[in-house]
């Protein structure tokens, strides 16, 4: 058993001997001058306890020679031996403790006085308006009665018999054998012998009489007839008889007056003037007198705020110690009294000595003895759940010593009894917190047992204060939703507006809006009332590419007309509506978002505590309003350590309606502690009447046992509603609660009740679902089943909250499998409401008519798998062809719902689809029919193109019958076509561009390409027109060189000075045009080599129009030396025009080149050489001379030959060649030589020359 832990409230006598009050109190009284000794301190400084430890000390041990006040002291105790036995505690022989004290009413001064060590300003103004003010609430104590208090605490201090003299003496046992009762009793014998002997003297016959009465009285009792055997005895018994009287009744009367015969009076003295220490001056003197007592301590006639008393006490010390009559002096007064009893100057000249007293305990330190008494407590084993934040908190609140140890007591007992007693969960900080509220207001405190008070008031003060701020959001959130209907008012007019100014600009005149058709010529007509419906999204007459309005004509009273669609025009209001609409859904959105804090802080405000009150609200003085300015109980409240419970911290638990689990239950609640599911709860019932409404919010409420009473209850409803709504956070304890009661509950019908309204009331529900990790599939789709049995249509689309139960659906392909034993109608339904689009579906053993209803509703995502699933499903034959040809595979399915929901969404079909397919090979005809869907996106359209493998034969099989409307589109087609080289290279397909087109960039790009192939087709199309548009475009040349040849103008009527010319050498070269004269002429004057070039590949033409040519000598020379103008037209032309027209180049080489060379020629060219080219003329032409002729060539040569013409009998030496040798050979066979030898040694000719005869 833990050891007991109370602190008695009595003084501490356990100072130290050398500590320094007692130091400075033994060295005072030592002193013989000092008689009036202050121990000056705030109330609670610990000044009863120096005193108690003084008088528990024995400090005169070594001193019992002094002569001083000491000494006297030790040589009164040394004469009181005498009469008693040895006291070791010789100061409580010579002291006294005199304790004087009135007390306050009001609770405003008891708070006052525990803040006497506040040395603040303000606090010193309110100490003195309270005291003021309140002054009067004090008891109120006479001075004579104070006085009289003291005299009585004098006199009844001591034993009767040490002031037998004293009228103050109290009612005691008299002892019958005592010193005093025989002294008297001697005393009152001595009388009766002096009375006997005077009777014997004066009386003798009284005397006589009485002796005889005496004998006979003894006779009678066989004693003899001596009188004194029984006189003597008797006087004895009589004086002991009057000495008890005597004592017993002599203190307790006074004689006031006497009487005497006539109308004399004897009257004692009137002191009623006087003051009582006056009137019993002797008494005072004779008690100091008698008892030896030195030393007298006063405490707490500070109290009293009476200072006379002071002024009697300190008249009556000086009578004292002038009294002659007592000898051991001096007697000393020591006054225990608060630091500012007297003034500054007054305090001073009254005591002799002052001993001033530092508070053991105040508000800056309270913390450290509380923080020591739980540590005492601690290792007693009897350790309480207090935090060191708490003392914290509540220290600077306590400033006294008692009441710091007084509410620890009480703390104890309201634990023991209220908190372990019991057996409740109550959190000892609250207790202590109440208990020292307890003790600083006990008139607070008092009043809470009859539920009135602050601390009622402050309970008042938040439910008043809820309940405004309650009206308060909902003004708010009113204002917020009327702000809001007005933006929506507001936009939906302009809106509104908008539209009617579309169908206007549409119409282009006066008329009656009625619709637009859709582009796919079958969809019904999209009606003015829809396009006027607040929710119809504008966007949709882009995607549905409306193809003509439809109108009801005024004007012209054609009644309702058709009108080709100005897509333009649609778009340009169609961005202004989405401009509407973002600014409309920007302004509510923000509205939303207020809106929705407003109504979660409405939602939460009931049920937030005192302390999140005024965490929330930190700044809300109705919080506190009629709470007396109270900054314990204020303090307390905002911490939380007086709260919503203080009731079960201040009364007993009556356990008749409710079991001891059920109540710790409520407690735990109130004190919204974490929950424990599981609590088992006896009178459930009874839990759910104890509780308020307002706690169902609250998590501490969640419990199994509750929830299942209260889904039994039909009259639950608010707290039911409250429960479920404080479920529905989304918070992981709420959730955690609700996935585990799942599990628990039964029957089948609670469970389904609670799911029902759960989700009826928590629209994120499924959000959270579907978010948890730690939730299996198979938990999640526990849910969903439930919710799909249970909701209705509302329900789920609030359920549906950013989509995230659609999300679920399509992000698992088996969930219709897993759901296939749900009532088709409801799944249908769900799919429906939900608007699901599937991305990947499982179809084995799901129902045909949810398979059917999601398919022919086009509840799946256009893709790749869930086209194979439907193709699969529906013709796994045609499904084998979907890799290589997607689209074509779909149109031969037949099957008009798929076929509809691609067209519908055929942007995102070949997007997604196709052109992910890495070949693609659709039919011709198809792949016309995807580009003529997509043609409003070229790009797209572009790639399409690029991505099939498709071939056309004619290129007016894609598209050909649109391209004259659509020409910008289709052209871009057949460029495409071109440019990949999708249709066959011929040159009709080429011809087919050209006419759309012109003979643009891509069709030239095209034939450079493909010239090879174009060279080589059949050109029996191509016309006049095209050619000369060839000729004209600036191609490569070589492309002209490769097709020029196979691509003639019928007839060439062209001025060859207009072309090109650089086509113009292709064009000769190809014979493209005919040899004549002028074009001949045309050519010279634009080039005269590719003149020449004509001459030559038209040398027959060109030789019979010679006549008609000019010639001049270079054109001679060229034509003779070209080796590509035959040797037939040279020959012809060397032998008519050389003698005029000849060369020097051409004489060089005539002679190589086999010309006729006639001696006029040779001549000519003789004429035309050079002497170093001479030689090599007349080695070629030596034979057409005489002997005289070569003689004068001869001359006109170089040295070596030119010795030759010396006609006289030498020898000439020439080089050894064959040349030579044959010009050797033809002298010496005309005679121009004799002979001619080789030397074969010196390469040389030896000609001996033959002399000319004369």
């Amino acid at each position: 058993m833990a050891e007991l832990e109370y602190r008695t409230l009595t003084p501490n006598n356990k100072l130290e001997k050398d500590n320094k009050y007692i130091e400075a109190l033994e060295w005072a009284l030592k002193n013989e001058r000092i008689k009036n000794i202050a121990l000056t301190g705030p109330y609670g400084s610990g000044k009863s306890s120096i005193i108690e430890s003084f008088l528990a000390l024995d400090l005169l041990k070594n001193n019992h020679t002094s002569k001083s006040l000491i000494g006297t002291i030790v040589n009164s105790i040394k004469t009181f031996v005498k009469y008693r036995i040895c006291n070791d505690n010789w100061t409580n022989e010579v002291t006294l403790r005199i304790s004087m004290a009135t007390f306050i009413e009001s609770h405003k001064i008891d708070a006052l006085e525990r803040n006497e060590t506040d040395d603040s300003e303000a606090k010193q103004e309110n100490k003195k308006d309270y005291r003021n003010e309140d002054l009067l609430n004090k008891i109120k104590i006479d001075s004579s009665k104070v006085e009289e208090g003291i005299l009585k605490q004098l006199f009844y201090k001591v034993k009767p018999d040490k002031i037998p003299l004293s009228r103050y003496r109290k009612l005691h046992k008299i002892s019958f054998w005592g010193f005093r009762f025989f002294a008297m009793s001697f005393k009152f014998l001595v009388a009766e012998g002096l009375i006997t002997l005077l009777l014997s003297i004066f009386k003798p016959d009284i005397f006589y009489q009485i002796k005889v009465s005496l004998s006979t009285f003894a006779s009678q009792f066989s004693l003899g007839t001596n009188p004194w055997l029984i006189g003597i005895p008797l006087a004895v018994m009589i004086a002991m008889l009057l000495s008890y009287f005597r004592l017993l009744l002599t203190p307790k009367f006074k004689i006031i007056e006497v009487k005497l015969p006539g109308t004399t009076t004897i009257k004692a003295d009137d002191h009623s003037e006087e003051s009582v220490f006056n009137k019993n001056l002797d008494e005072i003197t004779y008690f100091f007198e008698q008892t030896g007592y030195r030393i007298v301590f006063f405490e707490d006639l500070d109290r009293l705020d009476d200072p006379k008393i002071f002024v009697h006490l300190r008249e009556l010390n000086n009578l004292l110690n002038n009294d002659d009559s007592i000898t051991d002096k001096p007697i000393v007064f020591i006054y225990a009294v608060r630091d500012d009893i007297f003034t500054e100057t007054d305090r001073t000249k009254f005591f002799d000595f002052i001993i001033p007293v530092i508070p053991v305990i105040n508000s800056t330190n309270s913390g450290e003895t509380l923080f020591k008494m739980l540590r005492e407590s601690k290792n007693k084993g009897n350790e309480h759940n207090i935090s060191d934040g708490f003392v914290l908190d509540v220290s600077p609140f306590i400033s006294d010593m008692r009441i710091l140890l007084n509410s620890y007591n009480e703390f104890l007992i309201y634990k023991a009894s209220l908190s372990t007693g019991q057996g409740l969960a109550l959190k000892d900080e609250n207790m202590l917190a109440i208990v020292i509220f307890k003790n600083l207001y006990p008139h607070d405190f008092a009043d809470i047992q009859n539920e009135k008070g602050i601390i009622k008031q402050a309970f008042i003060n938040k439910v008043e204060f809820i309940n405004k701020k309650k009206s308060e959001l909902q003004q708010e959130i009113n204002e917020y939703e009327n702000e809001r209907a007005q933006v929506q008012n507001d936009v939906c007019k302009s809106i509104e507006e908008l539209k009617y100014a579309m169908f206007g600009t549409l119409m282009g005149e006066s008329g009656a809006f009625e619709g637009f058709s859709q582009s796919d010529g079958w969809s019904p007509m999209i009606s003015v009332d829809k396009v006027l419906s607040k929710d119809y999204d504008l966007n949709n007459l882009l995607r549905s590419k409306a193809g003509a309005i439809k109108f009801y004509d005024y004007n012209n009273g054609r009644g309702s007309v058709w009108k080709p669609c100005n897509q333009d025009v649609i778009a340009k209001y169609v961005s202004r509506w989405n401009a509407l609409k973002k600014k409309e859904d920007l302004e509510s959105l923000e509205l939303r978002k207020k809106n929705q804090s407003l109504r979660e802080q409405l939602l939460n405000i009931s049920v937030l505590s005192f302390v999140q009150l005024c965490e929330q609200y930190p700044s809300a003085p109705d919080l506190f309003k009629n709470l007396n300015d109270n900054k314990l109980l204020i303090f307390l409240l905002r911490r939380g350590y007086i709260d919503e419970t203080y009731a079960n911290y201040i009364n007993y638990f009556k356990g008749e309606s409710l079991t001891k689990d059920d109540m710790n239950f409520i407690l735990s609640v109130k004190n919204q502690d974490d929950p424990d599911f599981y609590y088992p709860l006896t009178r459930v019932h009874t839990v759910v009447n104890h509780l308020q409404n307002y706690e169902f919010e609250l998590k501490s409420i969640y419990n199994f046992d509750l929830l299942k009473q209260l889904l039994d209850e039909d009259d639950a409803g608010s707290k039911l509603q409250r429960f479920i709504h404080q479920l529905s956070d989304g918070e992981g304890l709420s959730w955690k609660f609700i996935d585990e009661f799942a599990d628990r509950v039964k029957p089948q019908e609670k469970l389904e009740k609670f799911i029902k309204l759960l989700s009826e009331n928590w629209t994120g529900m499924w959000k959270k679902i579907a978010s948890d990790a730690s939730l299996t599939y198979d938990r999640q789709l526990f849910y969903l089943r439930l919710l799909i049995a249970l909701t209705d249509s509302d329900t789920v689309k609030a359920l549906n909250e950013d989509g995230c139960i659609t999300i679920f659906f399509e992000a698992h392909s088996d969930i219709l499998k897993q759901l296939s034993n749900s009532e088709p109608a409801r799944l249908k339904s769900w799919i429906d409401i939900l608007d699901v689009h599937f991305v990947s579906l499982q179809t084995e053993s799901v129902p045909e008519e949810i398979l059917s209803y999601v398919f022919d509703n086009n509840h799946y995502v256009l893709n790749d798998e869930m086209l194979r699933t439907i193709l699969s499903y529906k013709d796994p034959k045609i499904a084998d062809r979907f890799d290589k040809a997607p689209y074509s595979a779909i149109v031969s399915l037949d099957y008009p719902e798929l076929t509809r929901y691609v067209t519908d969404n055929i942007v995102s079909f070949v997007k997604e689809i196709v052109l992910e397919h890495q070949q693609v090979s659709d039919q011709p005809e198809n792949v016309v029919q995807l580009l003529d869907k997509i043609k409003s996106d070229a790009e797209l359209a572009a790639n399409l193109l690029n991505h099939e493998d498709v071939h056309f034969k004619d290129i007016a099989e894609c598209g050909g019958n649109q391209i004259d409307e659509e020409h910008e589109f289709w052209l871009s087609i057949w460029s495409m076509l071109l440019k990949q080289n999708k249709v066959d290279t011929i040159w009709s397909n080429v011809l087919t561009y050209w006419h759309k087109a012109d003979l643009n960039e891509q069709l030239a790009e095209y034939i450079e390409i493909h010239s090879d192939e174009l060279a080589n087709a059949d050109t029996s199309e191509v016309d006049d027109d095209f050619i000369k548009k060839l000729l004209n475009y600036n191609f490569d040349l070589s492309i002209f060189k490769k097709l020029l040849p196979v691509l003639r103008l019928k007839e060439f009527d062209i001025d060859i000075s207009t072309l090109n010319e650089a086509l113009l050498p292709i064009m000769v070269e190809c014979h493209y045009f005919e040899f004549t004269v002028n074009r001949y002429n045309q050519l010279v004057s634009m080039d005269e080599e590719l003149a020449y070039r004509f001459i030559i590949l038209n040398q027959a033409e060109f030789t019979e129009q010679i006549g008609n040519i000019p010639l001049d000598e270079n054109l001679f020379e060229k034509l003779i030396l070209d080796k590509d103008f035959l040797s037939e037209y040279k020959v012809h032309w060397f032998e008519n025009y050389a003698p005029n027209y000849l060369t020097a180049k051409v004489a060089i080489q005539m002679g190589n080149l086999n010309m006729p060379v006639t001696k006029e020629i040779f001549d000519k060219a003789w004429q035309l050489v050079d002497k170093s080219q001479k030689t090599k003329l007349m080695l070629q032409n030596y034979k057409l001379l005489n002997c005289d002729e070569l003689e004068n060539y001869f001359a006109d040569m170089d040295k070596s030959y030119s010795e030759l013409a010396n006609r006289t009998n030498h020898l000439v030496r020439l080089k050894n060649t064959e040349e030579n040798k044959n010009l050797s050979r033809f002298l010496k066979n005309i005679g121009y030589i004799t002979s001619f030898d080789t030397d074969t040694e010196r390469k040389l000719i030896k000609v001996r020359v033959k002399a000319q005869k004369a």
